[in-house]
């Protein structure tokens, strides 16, 4: 037999106030109060996430501890201080019987993100059924930030839906560029306008 330790309890219930909260709150307001409103909590990487082992999405996970921000739906880990080339890596797993709905996500953040001039390029992926992915780059991290405030950031506050969706919180990996091939874009020359 298993015991419990007090800490575990904590995530627990602070993960079951996030999922709660989130799908309880009207979208409208949420999306208001989360535009001007910090993260629910940050962790350091020192301390544990709010979330236990079994519970993360299966998803890349650093040896490091990273600090983790955790939102209604979502959580996003990595450093943000270094100059140069900035991405996400966004894994998402949807229930089951649910891809359908994660795939028409996907094609509303890309609907926001041809808005955004700093962000490209933009790939929405599906890897299994319930299984996806977002890799999207970025010149540098103020474009990085601007993305997330901009039209297909904004995506990430429809929280209902992605309780409803998701088997897990989307996870949102920040990468740093380290090289890359632009001149290329499915086997055709990149010309700039």
């Amino acid at each position: 037999m298993k015991t419990k330790k007090a800490g575990d309890q904590t995530r627990v219930a602070r993960r079951d106030f996030i999922h709660t909260t989130g799908a309880a709150i009207g979208v409208s307001s949420l999306m208001a109060a989360l535009a001007h409103a910090s993260p629910i909590t940050k962790t350091s990487p020192e301390k544990d996430s709010l979330m236990g082992e079994n519970e993360r999405s299966p998803g890349p996970h650093s040896a490091q501890k990273a600090p983790m921000d955790v939102h209604p739906g979502w959580v996003r880990s990595g450093y943000d201080d270094t100059a140069g080339p900035k991405a996400y890596y966004i894994n998402l797993e949807a229930k089951p019987g649910k891809g359908d709905l994660v795939e028409q996500f996907l094609s509303d953040i890309l609907a926001g993100v041809e808005q955004e001039p700093g962000t490209g390029p933009w790939f929405g992926c599906r890897f299994s059924e319930t299984t996806f992915g977002i890799f999207e780059a970025f010149p540098d991290t103020a474009a990085r930030n601007a993305h997330d405030v901009g039209p297909g950031g904004r995506n990430f506050l429809r929280s209902a839906e992605l309780a409803d969706m998701l088997a897990y919180p989307a996870h949102l990996y920040r990468l740093d560029v380290m090289f890359g091939k632009y001149d290329v874009m499915f086997g055709k020359k990149v010309v700039s306008g």
